[in-house]
């Protein structure tokens, strides 16, 4: 009987040590820290990849509205130009005095970890210039 209520007094007295609370809480949290820098790592590669495309977008309607590229040219550029093009569409078009040039690609071909992720989702940016007049 005097060793189960050693065993038991042992037992009480492990309950109440508070050693070890902060490693058990950090290796709870650690997992969601992880999930969060995930997401912000993600996050700021989709608008990177959005940035690099309307930067692209900008300077393609830019090149076609002051005559120094066609269309066509300027389709191949946009292609040429755009890392990670892969499924890369690139649609420039003329109509009156606009110049209109939209990009648009997949999610998986911005560079992430995949904590973001869509087999169906894709980005697209435009960008429209007006025709310089010739002189």
């Amino acid at each position: 009987m005097k060793m189960i209520m050693r065993a038991a007094r042992r037992i009480r007295a492990f309950g109440k040590q508070e050693n070890g609370t902060v490693t058990v809480e950090s290796v709870i949290w650690f997992p969601i820290y992880l999930l969060i820098l995930g997401l912000i790592f993600d996050a700021t590669m989709l608008m990177m990849g959005k940035t690099e495309m309307w930067s692209i977008a900008n300077d393609t309607s830019r090149l076609v509205a002051l005559g120094r590229m066609t269309e066509s040219e300027a389709e191949d550029y946009v292609n040429n130009t755009l890392s990670g093009n892969r499924g890369l569409v690139a649609d420039v078009t003329t109509s009156g005095d606009i110049v209109s040039t939209v990009i648009t690609r997949p999610f998986g071909t911005v560079g992430s970890i995949g904590i973001i992720n869509s087999s169906t989702a894709e980005l697209t940016t435009q960008s429209f210039y007006r025709i310089e007049p010739t002189s």
